[in-house]
């Protein structure tokens, strides 16, 4: 499309006040059941539960021989039939005064050559078996039936029904790792996340049990809603033998190290060139927004540095290495040059005034450059992001993050970190916290030497942990380095990996993630390129990387700099221009914004293969997704409207749920009707000039991680809510479109099979927006005409955990239902001739709008 007016103008505001009104659900789906004769079935069951009971007595007796009169319960595990879901929900009870809950602990599945079992363990406390034989009597009733007499529906036929067997279980029940559980003897770290419960202290009957055994407990806590997570060290048959330690668990994983991956660094000594750029920059104050680095530390002393990043501004989680960068395995100065000037080679092949407007701050996260020792990195994180704010708690500040470790699961499911990163993006880890924004690297692939081609194994290497949070930025790499310089035989005779507007050769990617997890990364930025030698060696060139400050600036102050690390410190370095323009617009504003601009090159569109408008092409265009998010952020259109693309921007929010008066049933609650303030006139006046409409609708959620959330259910879910966008059709009656969202509604992620008005034009479309995390985006392609007819746009919410679970008095989750939730609508009316759209939509928001009223 045409750039039009090159002359910027500040983004549009938007702040009328939404029509919002009320709707109603629909009833759900059947559910599939395994063909049964249930009589056979409900005796095998019920005899698989009478050894369970026997088994309750054994270790009743055994604990009463050896004296100890504390209440315990049993771990069991329930299994589906193959190709069968598992009605895992209704397996638990809730406490009342007079009994103890039977507690949903996790949901585990196996794939087999029959099909996809489910498990679920359950805790079930002795004395309450019969609340499960209960419901498989029932179930074997005849007298129990619903249905009519030619259909009889058994009682509790959806979890009886698809049940294979129950049996006790202990560890390997608890095990959600997807390694295999470690073997019994030398000790180990582990990862456990007890469980949360108004009855019982479970951490601290755990930590008692822990030092009765004297194990060794890390003194991080990770605390989430249903959950707090520690790791502790010991081998696994202390855990076995503890009916203590596996009554307070959920989960049990394994933790893992955190590493960077390191450029291969040559330094250019050119001190000359950071002596004159020195002379050149005028410098923020100390009050000027940050870049927040986690990192490996900074070396401040660099004179590139030094001005912008003061000693009070360096802090670390690990005083006993101090706050300097690692003097062997260099990361976070290297990402500090970056993050505050971009490429040095921009600044350093300026002659004129450098206008410097933020600077930085840095947070020893890790120190050594290999594997770092297992910690509870969810943990460490929010102590880190708290340690700035506790100094400078005014100060306005992104962070950035290029550490990651293998991602446990490899399938973009949440870990116990990238929940922790969502917790703190979403202020909701402690009272009063604010909200954040993040950028995450992807992580990086390193293995060059055999077997690597070029882009395909980077559609296998995953992203890695913590990437896959939903509130961050993750950012990947592509490349536009296509010119090798170095002069030596090799070089010359040397070719490019990756093509210009490709995926960076070092980038990693979510194409074969699972497809219900969000589509990562969100955008990709320059990470550089590698090269073919004749030999069909693949080489490192630093004409090929990124120029940054050097930690070793007393011999060399620049050197080259690489990859996802690379890409990360410079979409960090675009959110402080954007800021340094919008410093009053939410982190979710900037956040969206930064993705709002983001284009997809030729290349990432096959040079046409691809055409994102194309029906039936969105699996293309899924591909496209995971390979390169919403592609590569322009800074102009992050930054500025022109005439001809004009950007308009609402924050508002919304109360999702709603508990009528006298129930205990929340439902969904409002769906809020924006008005658009199209050009009309002009646009009819142009009915045929081709334009495009882009919407971006950017929120954080609240993470309650756990392997319950990895499967759909009905109660629980990894965001505390999710929410929507659908345009008007340009043929559609408004009362029509508004009647017509309660499809929509119910199931935003599917399309509604019988809807009156089709929405072609859309590159994404409804199925594939929904698969965008707490980030909704898709573009339409038209005409003016068609676009003026589409006025309206609706932001509506689907069920998250802030709908189905409910917490008690003074947990810090109690009526989170009433919680409200923010966000910010990004919307872009781009044409494709020179139109005055924005000098006409400007003029339309400086007449007094109607206010709409709650219906």
């Amino acid at each position: 499309m045409a750039n039009g007016d090159n002359a910027g103008f500040r983004h549009l505001e938007f702040n009328s006040r939404p029509e919002v009104f009320k709707y109603s659900g629909r009833g759900r789906g059947a559910f599939a059941s395994f063909p049964r004769n249930r009589a056979v079935h409900a005796r095998m069951l019920l005899e698989q539960v009478q050894e369970v009971r026997e088994e309750f007595e054994n270790v009743r007796a055994e604990r009463e021989d050896a004296g100890i009169a504390t209440p315990f319960g049993l771990i069991l595990n329930v299994e589906s039939e193959a190709g069968f879901p598992l009605k895992f929900t209704s397996l638990e009870r809730a406490a009342t005064a007079n009994r103890p809950e039977v507690s949903l602990l996790n949901v585990r599945q196996q794939t087999t050559e029959e099909g996809l079992i489910t498990k679920a363990a359950i805790f079930v406390p002795d004395g309450q078996l019969v609340d499960l034989a209960g419901k498989i009597e029932r179930y074997a009733d005849p007298d129990r039936d619903r249905g009519t007499i030619d259909d009889p529906v058994p009682a509790n036929a959806e979890l009886v029904g698809n049940i294979s067997r129950i049996g006790v279980a202990a560890l390997d029940a608890l095990w959600t790792d997807p390694e295999a559980l470690v073997e019994r003897g030398e000790p180990v770290w582990w990862e456990c996340w007890l469980k949360r419960s108004q009855v019982q202290d479970w951490l601290d009957l755990f930590l008692t049990e822990c030092r009765q055994l004297e194990i060794e407990v890390d003194p991080g806590r990770l605390i989430l809603p249903d959950h707090i997570i520690l790791l502790i060290h010991t081998n696994r048959e202390q855990i076995e033998n503890s009916i203590e330690l596996l009554n307070s668990l959920a989960e049990v994983r394994k933790p893992r190290p955190c590493s960077y991956d390191l450029a291969a660094l040559a330094g250019i000594d050119q001190h000359e060139w950071v002596d004159d750029a020195v002379d050149r920059i005028v410098w923020p104050s100390g009050g000027a927004a940050a870049v927040c680095l986690l990192d490996t530390g900074v070396n401040r002393g660099h004179p590139l540095l030094e001005p912008i990043l003061a000693q009070n501004n360096l802090h670390s989680v690990l005083p006993q290495y101090g706050v300097a960068d690692h003097p062997r395995s260099p990361h976070g100065t290297q990402m500090a040059g970056l993050a505050a000037f971009g490429d040095l080679g921009n600044l350093l092949n300026s002659t004129g005034e450098w206008l410097q407007g933020h600077q930085l701050e840095s947070v020893k996260l890790i120190h050594s450059g290999r594997d770092h020792e297992e910690e509870n990195y969810g943990f460490v994180t929010q102590q880190a992001i708290h340690l700035p704010e506790i100094t400078a708690p005014d100060r306005t500040r992104v962070y950035c993050m290029a550490l990651t470790r293998e991602d446990p699961n490899a399938d973009g499911s949440p870990s116990s970190w990238s929940a922790a990163i969502d917790a703190a993006c979403a202020g909701s880890e402690e009272v009063d916290s604010p909200k954040r924004l993040m950028f995450i690297s992807a992580g990086n692939y390193i293995q060059f030497l055999d077997g690597y081609v070029y882009p395909d194994t980077l559609l296998e290497a995953k992203i890695e942990d913590p990437a896959q949070s939903w509130n961050a930025i993750t950012v990947g790499a592509c490349t536009f380095k296509e010119e090798i310089l170095e002069d030596d035989v090799e070089s010359q005779n040397a070719t490019v990996v990756a093509p210009a507007g490709g995926l960076s050769p070092h980038s990693r990617t979510s194409y074969d993630w699972e497809s219900r997890w969000p589509m990562k990364p969100d955008i990709v930025m320059e990470g550089g390129n590698l090269a073919h030698t004749e030999a069909d060696e693949i080489i490192a060139r630093d004409s090929l990387e990124l120029l940054t400050t050097n930690a070793n600036f007393r011999l060399r102050p620049l050197t080259a700099f690489k990859a996802t690390s690379a890409a990360t410190a410079l979409a960090g370095n675009l959110s402080m221009r954007l800021l340094g323009h919008y410093l009053d617009y939410w982190p979710e504003t900037i956040r969206g914004l930064i993705i709002h601009s983001a284009r997809w090159t030729s290349e990432m569109l096959e040079n046409g293969s691809v055409d994102p408008f194309r029906a039936g092409a969105s699996q293309a265009v899924e591909s496209v997704l995971r390979k390169f998010g919403f592609g590569v952020p322009d800074e102009e259109r992050a930054l500025f409207s022109t005439q001809n693309e004009a950007t308009l921007i609402t924050q508002s929010e919304l109360q999702p749920y709603i508990k009528t008066d006298g129930s205990s049933t929340v439902s969904l609650n409002e769906c809020q009707l924006h008005s658009l303030p199209l050009p009309k006139e002009i646009f009819l006046q142009n009915p045929d000039i081709p334009i495009r409409l882009k919407v971006t609708l950017s929120y954080f959620i609240e993470p309650n991680p756990g392997s319950r959330t990895w499967q759909k259910n009905t109660k629980y879910h990894y965001p505390s809510c999710l929410l929507r966008f659908k345009v008007k059709h340009h043929d559609q009656p408004i009362d029509d479109f508004r009647a017509g969202l309660g499809a929509e509604i119910e199931d935003p992620d599917g399309l509604d099979a019988n809807a009156t008005y089709l929405y072609p034009g859309w590159a994404l479309g409804a199925n594939l927006r929904g698969k965008g995390g707490s980030l909704q985006q898709d573009i339409w392609e038209g005409t003016a005409a068609q676009l003026a007819e589409m006025d309206a746009i609706a932001i509506f919410p689907a069920k998250g955990w802030w709908a189905t679970r409910k917490f008690p008095e003074g947990h810090e989750c109690h009526n989170c239902h009433a919680r409200t939730v923010r966000y910010s609508l990004i919307i872009s009316v781009e044409a494709g001739e020179n139109i005055p759209i924005y000098t006409a939509i400007d003029n339309i928001l400086q007449v007094p709008q109607e206010v709409l009223v709650e219906v």
